[in-house]
């Protein structure tokens, strides 16, 4: 029988196209053929985003990384996020409206500030610093 780890993403899958039927089979019967924004837009993006996890997650625990492409080995999760990790995924500004929708991973890394690496070579650049720190958001803050 196949372990609980493979069979978590098919789950989490049919659960989050369910849920998007019954909105919109709601909105087919409530405000058929009429044009108004409502929960559905938002609703479709936590669809991807709930797969996205998953599978994710089910590569970064279930499977070997000698067996992911490059993309899957980008895009892997080592441990569940906690719940406020989580959360603040499904729910932030930049893809809760409107997408893209962006993976657990990249989304962490831009969170903690790992995405932002130093440069190879300091020198390449006349007035260079040190990159390795976070930008500061004081001179477009006053500008």
């Amino acid at each position: 029988s196949p372990s609980p780890l493979s069979i978590i993403p098919s789950y989490s899958f049919a659960w989050a196209m369910g849920c998007i039927s019954v909105a919109h089979l709601y909105r087919l019967l409530t405000d058929f053929g009429g044009y108004s924004l409502d929960f559905t837009g938002p609703l479709m993006l936590h669809v991807q985003k709930i797969t996205l996890v998953a599978w994710a997650l089910h590569d970064g625990l279930a499977r070997k990384e000698s067996d992911l492409n490059d993309d899957q080995k980008a895009n892997l999760i080592h441990k569940p996020p906690s719940v406020l990790e989580y959360t603040s995924y499904m729910f932030n500004f930049h893809s809760f409206l409107a997408g893209p929708s962006c993976s657990m991973r990249e989304y962490l890394s831009f969170m903690d500030g790992s995405n932002l690496q130093p440069l190879a070579n300091p020198n390449q650049f006349a007035n260079a610093k040190d990159h390795s720190k976070a930008p500061s958001p004081l001179y477009p803050a006053v500008t």
